[in-house]
């Protein structure tokens, strides 16, 4: 009985260490990140954020996973379950839409592809967003798609794009998107701040005629949920009942609201293409056409600082019963390159794009294991295509 005695000693010391003046990581972590509790709340989120540490020095002690796990992102307070149910509001499997409208390459198309690529440095990729806690990484990732779209069609540089436009007005469905009749997985859905897909957020924004600028429609998250999408659909989307909304809260809702506009858009989308499954063929669709939107599995990268990510230990799991593997996570493809590890073995990597914050992650980024299909990033990756010359102003 002595060993749980001491462990719980331990464990008391550690939560209260910062009244003794001792160093304080969770402290540190919570004044880093503007987070503040009521005193229960508090203790609770000790406990968590001490777990994630013991977690993080499991992941930091296996063998063969190519990546660094630290608490120093935004979601060292709160428990793997929770990271799950706040940010992948639901695991997909791959719509028929985006196998039916694949695009590969001709013969001989990609056979000179450079070593390493990186549109980063191209001036085509805009700063890093903080989605925070909300399931809204499908509307910034369609957002960041064609912000490099747009760059590369003016030959400017990235111009941010309105996320919350998608997130306020698309409430697009497809009901062909397979999955079991009568539940919320029949079909595919945008969901608002609950989930949903680039390729529908595309088709949004060509009948809609465009898309605003950031500057002009913000990102709204602090305080307040964005109003439900009009037309949005509880049976796909599930029944969250009508979220409360405070009219300064959106610009796209009720009388005048920007989800009515005809004029004003920075960019008009005319179609969108679904891209190889290969991934030689992807990394030349990456250099052709730009960023792309790719749709992974997420669960394993709540902790994640940098290297190159092959799953961790419980990430990239296909579902037990099905043997698919389910995406939950939308995210932005930007690069690729090989690095040698510290056996001199070459590790292909993808370099992808994320939206919590510059302080996940290697400032935003993270690199994940090419060649493989790892975390299913070959799976539904797509592009808008845009027109400046069309847009309504």
């Amino acid at each position: 009985m002595a060993i749980p005695q001491v462990r719980l000693w331990i464990g008391l010391f550690w939560v209260l260490g910062a009244s003794a003046g001792l160093e304080d990581p969770f402290r540190s972590w919570a004044d880093a990140h503007g987070k503040s509790y009521d005193s229960a709340e508090e203790l609770e989120r000790r406990a968590v954020f001490r777990r994630n540490q013991e977690l993080v020095e499991e992941l930091n002690s296996a063998r063969g996973d190519g990546a660094v796990y630290g608490l120093e992102g935004p979601w060292a307070d709160i428990s793997p379950a929770e990271f799950v149910g706040r940010l992948m509001p639901e695991r997909h499997l791959i719509p028929a839409a985006l196998a039916l409208a694949r695009e590969s390459l001709l013969p001989g198309q990609g056979t000179s592809l450079p070593d390493a690529f990186d549109w980063t440095t191209k001036g085509v990729v805009a700063p890093v967003r903080d989605q925070k806690a909300l399931g809204s990484c499908w509307a910034v990732s369609t957002a960041e798609n064609i912000e490099g779209q747009h760059a590369l069609s003016t030959g400017s540089s990235a111009v941010p794009l309105s996320a919350e436009q998608l997130v306020e007005c698309d409430a697009s469905t497809d009901s062909s998107c397979g999955g079991q009749k009568g539940t919320r997985h029949e079909g595919c859905a945008d969901c608002g701040v609950f989930g949903g897909w680039p390729y529908l957020g595309y088709q949004y924004l060509q009948k809609a005629g465009g898309i605003f600028s950031e500057a002009d429609w913000p990102y709204w998250h602090e305080g307040v949920f964005p109003c439900m999408p009009v037309g949005y659909d509880k049976q796909m989307c599930g029944n969250h009942e009508d979220l409360y909304c405070r009219s300064n809260s959106t610009k796209g809702q009720g009388s005048g609201g920007l989800c009515h506009a005809t004029g004003g858009f920075t960019t008009r989308v005319t179609g969108w293409k679904a891209l190889s499954t290969n991934e030689s063929e992807l990394a030349a669709q990456l250099v052709h056409y730009g960023p792309l939107s790719v749709l992974i599995d997420a669960d394993g990268l709540q902790n994640y600082r940098s290297g190159v990510y092959k799953g961790g230990l419980f990430g990239c799991t296909p579902d037990a019963q099905s043997g698919i593997l389910g995406l939950d996570h939308a995210v932005l493809l930007v690069g690729f390159g090989t690095e040698k590890s510290l056996l001199g073995k070459t590790q292909a990597y993808w370099k992808l794009k994320n939206s919590w914050g510059t302080k996940w992650g290697e400032q935003g980024f993270f690199r994940l294991e090419r060649g493989t299909g790892r975390c299913g990033v070959n799976l539904a990756a797509t592009t808008a295509q845009v027109s400046v010359s069309e847009v309504v102003v």
